[in-house]
């Protein structure tokens, strides 16, 4: 137990855990009020990003055996190991259900699982607009957590989605927009003006044919070790005269692709005030 003087590093982790955990919870309950669960969460499911909120949350409570975890983590495919791993929660709690289709009344049960962490306004997602100023991108070859950025940053999005098609490869974001250069557990401490603030990057891992690239297989010290896949996206990225690869930065960052606005602050100021301004009144 604590003495109240300092956050320990357990409880730290439990916050980080939770901030992290929110996306997913606020995808699902966003589905149950629109009353599109059974739509959307079922086997074979083009809907990735919502298979892959359900599979995290589902991870979270312990199912990541039945989910296979290690191997396809949050993929976005609702196949066998999601159905396992609905079927395994669905007994445990005494629920006669179909695993290959969420239900709404289950969906429930799970959001209200996490929902009491966080007050009465989790719902409320400041990342849902219409404005033009920033938007969602769904890339075909893009995964994990859904991508907010600036309008002006799409094109580019568009091309990283081609370069990873054409060899082979998932994107699995982990960050894209953000609010302000605070971010908990960052491995590369972020830049003042990141370009993430401005939605002009994104952090992910890669998906391969037989594994995962995280920060420390994609370390340029590692690059003779890279699986084909995983070369030919990041030599596609570093040839691409409109994109930057972060393991090519001076402190190498190595899950991070951005456009290099910030290398005008003008510009980086611009559309930082745009993007935010929209973001603050959804």
């Amino acid at each position: 137990m604590g003495d109240g003087t300092a956050v320990s590093q357990e409880l730290a982790d439990i916050f980080i855990k939770r901030i992290d955990l929110l996306d997913e919870l606020q995808e699902i309950g966003q589905d149950l009020k629109n009353g599109s669960i059974e739509k959307l969460y079922k086997k074979g499911s083009k809907a990735k990003t919502e298979v892959a909120a359900l599979q995290t949350l589902l991870n979270e409570l312990g199912y990541g055996a039945e989910l296979n975890w290690d191997k396809y983590q949050n993929d976005g495919d609702f196949g066998s190991s999601t159905s396992n791993a609905l079927s395994a929660y669905l007994k445990s709690n005494g629920i006669n259900e179909n695993s290959d289709v969420l239900s709404s009344s289950t969906a429930q049960k799970i959001v209200d699982h996490f929902s009491k962490y966080y007050g009465e306004a989790w719902l409320k997602n400041p990342k849902t607009s219409d404005s033009s100023a920033f938007q969602t991108f769904n890339g075909s070859e893009f995964i994990g957590k859904k991508v907010y950025a600036d309008v002006e940053f799409l094109p580019s999005l568009e091309r990283i989605n081609v370069h990873a098609k054409n060899n082979g490869v998932k994107v699995h974001v982990t960050s894209s927009l953000r609010k302000n250069a605070n971010v908990a557990g960052a491995i590369v401490t972020p830049a003042k003006k990141s370009n993430h603030m401005a939605g002009h990057a994104i952090d992910m891992n890669l998906k391969f044919p037989g594994g995962w690239a995280n920060s420390g297989y994609l370390k340029k010290s590692n690059s003779s070790n890279w699986h084909v896949s995983i070369a030919g996206f990041i030599n596609a990225i570093r040839e691409d005269n409109g994109l930057r690869w972060g393991g090519d930065f001076n402190k190498e960052d190595t899950v991070h692709i951005d456009d290099h606005l910030n290398k005008n602050l003008d510009n980086w100021e611009q559309r930082f005030k745009a993007v935010q301004e929209a973001w603050l009144n959804s």
